[in-house]
C-alpha cells in the first residue's frame, strides 16, 4: 500500500506528503508492536528456567524495534517537511490507529475473544467512529492555530501602519516608511505559508536555520511532539 502512494506521487506529486504519513504509520503499527515484544521478554519471559537473553532472537527483536521506529521517526519528518501538517497530522494518525490494530490481532490474535457478528460490528463501528473524531479534532486545532496565526500577523502589520503615519511628517518619512512596508510584506507572507505550529516555518527564532525535526511516539499510544 506504501509503495503504491510513492508510485502515484510520481504522477499527482501532492500525494507525497500522505505517502510518507501512511509510511510512517505502517511503522507505527509494527513498533509498537515490537516494544510490546521487548516489554513481555523483561516483564513476563515464557521460560522458567532459560532466560530469554541468552537467545539470540531476543537481540533482534531489541534491534529491530530501533531499526522500525528511527524509519517511523524519519517518515514522520520528512511528510510534515514536504506537505501540510492540516493533511499529513490526520492522516497519520487514523492509518496508525489501524495499523497497530491490525499488528496486535495478526502477532497477539487480540481480536480473538469476538464470540458474535455483534461484537465485531460495534468493535469496527467503535473505531471508526474514533478515528473520524481523530481526524476532524486534528484538522480543528490545525485550523485555530492557523487563524490565531493571521490574526497576530493582521495586528502586526496593522501596528506598523499606526507607525507609518505618525512619522509621514518628518524629514526621513519616506526612507522611514521602506522599512515597515518590507517587514509587513514579509509578515503577510510568513502568515500564509503557516499553516499551524506542526509545520517546519514555525517558530523560526527557536530554530533559525536548522532543520527542525519531529518525535513521535514508538512504544505506546500515539503522539507527535
Amino acid at each position: 500500500g506504501c509503495l503504491g502512494f510513492f508510485v502515484l506521487a510520481r504522477f499527482w506529486p501532492d500525494l507525497l506528503p500522505v505517502a510518507w504519513a501512511v509510511t510512517a504509520a505502517v511503522f507505527s503499527g509494527f513498533t509498537v508492536m515490537l516494544f510490546k515484544c521487548v516489554s513481555l521478554l523483561i516483564l513476563n519471559p515464557k521460560l522458567p528456567r532459560i532466560s530469554p537473553w541468552f537467545r539470540w532472537e531476543s537481540y533482534v527483536v531489541v534491534g529491530a524495534s530501533g531499526v522500525v521506529g528511527l524509519m517511523q521517526l524519519h517518515s514522520m519528518n520528512v511528510g510534515l517537511r514536504t506537505g501540510e501538517a492540516l493533511v499529513v497530522v490526520p492522516v497519520y494518525y487514523s492509518v496508525g490507529i489501524l495499523a497497530q490494530i491490525l499488528t496486535g490481532a495478526l502477532v497477539f490474535h487480540e481480536l480473538g475473544g469476538f464470540t458474535c457478528t455483534r461484537q465485531i460490528l460495534l468493535f469496527w463501528g467503535g473505531t471508526g467512529f474514533l478515528i473520524l473524531c481523530i481526524v476532524k479534532l486534528t484538522q480543528s486545532k490545525i485550523s485555530t492555530e492557523s487563524k490565531t496565526d493571521l490574526h497576530a500577523e493582521a495586528e502586526s502589520v496593522d501596528a506598523d501602519d499606526m507607525k507609518a503615519r505618525k512619522i509621514i511628517g518628518s524629514s526621513d518619512g519616506v526612507a522611514a516608511l521602506r522599512q515597515p512596508l518590507h517587514r509587513r510584506t514579509s509578515s503577510m507572507g510568513s502568515a500564509v505559508s503557516l499553516a499551524s505550529s506542526y509545520d517546519p516555518e514555525a517558530f523560526p527564532e527557536s530554530f533559525g536555520e536548522e532543520p527542525r525535526l519531529y518525535m513521535v511516539s514508538v512504544a505506546g499510544p500515539m503522539g507527535i511532539a
